[in-house]
């Protein structure tokens, strides 16, 4: 990477993007970044403006590699793309509002709400299995599977394909965390990975056709109220994108958050006694610590922000983490405060592209933080120091080794 004062990719700004951000909305808050070739907004405001107001598309899924790769790499890139096709945060409208309208009846609140017994059930199994441990390893043990089982259920996958979730997960965060495309086995990884969750939904769509239950494949195969179905290639492709997206950012809320909690005993104190601030907990565990730290978008015509006048055409990377600490907007911005009152975050988005999951995320959230203090006592790092898996983008722990006294029922 260049030689750059704002280097998202540097270990430290890897362990810890917030000094980063503050001193970009200081000093650079409309930035051109060489290392991502965009334009990096760190300011509330303007990133707000630009995700509700702006003329702007979304991003294409990638295609370009470095010149002098393989032939069979290229190929593989294009079909990597290609099953991002119908990925809603990479569609504009006409094509979203269609996609996103036959998902929405899936994910509606009351819905989502309805789900809360099956996903205590599986919390409460996951921190059952933690007891007679040394220690807990809390992505591992909790975080992940948690979220992983909650959307395989959803889908209705079986309990062979839920196993792989894990690894065809690692793959797409290590791929997306190589802007530059250029090392070969993350795109093998990838292309290996794509084939096997299509493989794996092509066959569960073939099995619904012939016995619909109640979960989101079956959903897709049924007509909307006007009588149209989504084709096959957009079920194949949202359902890889609900698998892994389904689950990322749960497992890093949950995982963030319980590193936040344990760095500012107060809190998880509060949180402890007084359970009714779990709602606002869970959208301070987001602002404070984004799982995804920022969203693109490409211009579609000329627009100024601040005093920079970007041409048409102009890639954005809309800097959601950095929005979510800006003083101009949050008190104290750098301080955990579980009882916030005025909280507009941005963590999920906003606008057209506002996460689809939003409300099952809030939902995971609070079952997870809510039975691990209730249940698990005593809580203490291992380590000092934390491992976070190596994207600027998907922030989460690689790890989260904790000692503990006690679990309850």
């Amino acid at each position: 990477m260049s030689a750059y004062p704002y280097n998202l990719f540097a270990p430290e700004a890897i362990q810890n993007p917030y000094p980063v951000y503050a001193r970009m909305r200081r000093e650079a808050p409309v930035v051109f970044d060489p290392n991502f070739h965009a334009w990096l907004l760190t300011r509330h405001e303007d990133v707000s403006h630009i995700l509700l107001h702006a003329a702007t598309n979304t991003v294409p899924p990638p295609l370009d590699l470095p010149p002098g790769m393989p032939e069979h790499l290229v190929q593989m890139q294009a079909e990597i793309a290609e099953s991002m096709k119908y990925w809603l945060a990479l569609t504009d409208p006409p094509e979203h509002t269609r996609l996103r309208r036959f998902m929405n009846k899936a994910f509606k609140p009351a819905l989502v709400h309805a789900m809360r017994p099956r996903i205590q059930e599986i919390c409460d199994h996951l921190i059952d299995n933690m007891r007679g441990k040394d220690e807990i390893e809390l992505i591992g043990d909790l975080a992940f599977p948690l979220p992983a089982m909650v959307i395989a259920d959803m889908l209705g996958f079986p309990k062979e394909d839920r196993l792989k979730l894990a690894a065809w997960a690692d793959h797409m965060v290590d791929y997306f965390a190589d802007y530059t495309y250029s090392q070969v086995h993350l795109i093998e990884n990838m292309h290996r990975t794509i084939v096997e969750m299509k493989r794996a939904v092509m066959d569960l769509v073939r099995l619904r056709r012939q016995e619909p239950r109640e979960d989101l494949i079956s959903h897709m195969l049924t007509p909307d109220e006007a009588g149209l179905n989504i084709n096959e290639e957009a079920m194949v492709s949202i359902s890889i994108l609900l698998l892994f997206a389904g689950h990322e950012t749960s497992m890093n809320m949950i995982g963030n958050g319980v590193l936040a909690l344990l760095h500012n005993p107060d809190q998880y104190d509060l949180l402890k006694r007084e359970p009714g601030i779990l709602e606002s907990a869970v959208k301070e565990i987001l602002r404070y610590d984004s799982p995804v730290q920022y969203t693109a978008r490409n211009l579609s015509e000329t627009t100024t922000i601040g005093d920079v006048t970007l041409e048409a055409g102009s890639r954005l990377f809309l800097m959601l983490g950095a929005a979510n600490r800006d003083p101009e907007v949050f008190t104290d911005p750098d301080r955990l405060d579980l009882g916030r009152a005025v909280n507009p975050h941005l963590a999920l988005g906003q606008g057209k592209h506002f996460c689809l999951g939003a409300p099952l995320a809030q939902l995971e959230g609070e079952i997870a933080f809510s039975t691990f203090c209730r249940r698990v006592h005593d809580v203490e790092k291992v380590t000092k120091t934390e491992s976070w898996r190596p994207s600027p983008n998907l922030r989460g722990l690689k790890t989260l080794r904790l000692r503990y006294s006690r679990i309850t029922d």
